[in-house]
């Protein structure tokens, strides 16, 4: 869902910020937290529960919240005010992210489902699929909306980890500089870059077959 796309964290330079956790190796606490909040997920959001426009959903809206506390996750390491207020506990941060993205895919579904109705049938195709357009014609929200989407079909179909996913969408995305992701994991750059060609392999072939929401900023 790309209304969803928005409620990422992004990173970024801030004078309240110092480096945390210097002892510890980013990428080996982000892969540790994504594997517990997924357990949580599951825990908390089985699939076949979910009834109404939301019945079949478990397991996107399960992917969604994962990525959404992992940003938040990753502000924790970006932002030392943020965490003195929003001090990280998994089992909280699974929960109101859930709670999020159901509510999340509720008014996109139903904003989705209005905006069908209103379109003429001999129109809906070519209003309703813009990434029949040349890439090079995208607007640069656009090319953002279409990669943010990719990136989530990839997760779903469990080609790239949420590790990946969360990274791709931080620097393709979110326009995070590797440099900046880079120290903030106390990794190197070649590591950041190493999830990139990873995810960049996936979502190409993704984005050359799917099927764009409309969007208004074409």
């Amino acid at each position: 869902m790309n209304a969803h796309s928005k409620t990422t964290s992004k990173p970024h330079t801030s004078t309240k910020h110092s480096k945390p956790y210097p002892e510890k190796d980013g990428e080996e606490e982000l892969n540790k937290t994504a594997k517990e909040l997924s357990t949580l997920a599951r825990a908390k959001l089985p699939n076949r529960v979910l009834q109404g426009v939301l019945t079949g959903y478990e397991d996107d809206i399960r992917q969604e919240a994962i990525l959404l506390a992992l940003s938040w996750y990753l502000r924790q390491r970006i932002d030392t005010e943020y965490r003195k207020k929003h001090p990280w506990n998994t089992g909280q941060a699974i929960a109101g992210s859930l709670r999020i993205q159901k509510r999340g895919y509720i008014k996109a579904l139903k904003t989705e489902a209005e905006t069908l109705r209103r379109i003429p049938p001999e129109n809906a195709k070519t209003s309703l699929h813009p990434a029949m357009r040349n890439a090079c014609d995208w607007s640069a929200s656009t090319k953002g909306l279409v990669t943010d989407e990719a990136i989530r079909i990839a997760l779903r179909a469990k080609r790239i980890s949420h590790t990946n996913a969360l990274l791709a969408k931080e620097v393709l995305v979110n326009g995070a500089h590797v440099s900046h992701l880079a120290e903030l994991m106390s990794v190197n750059r070649s590591n950041i870059y190493q999830h990139l060609s990873r995810v960049r392999r996936e979502i190409r072939g993704i984005i050359q077959d799917m099927e764009v929401p409309m969007i208004d900023s074409l």
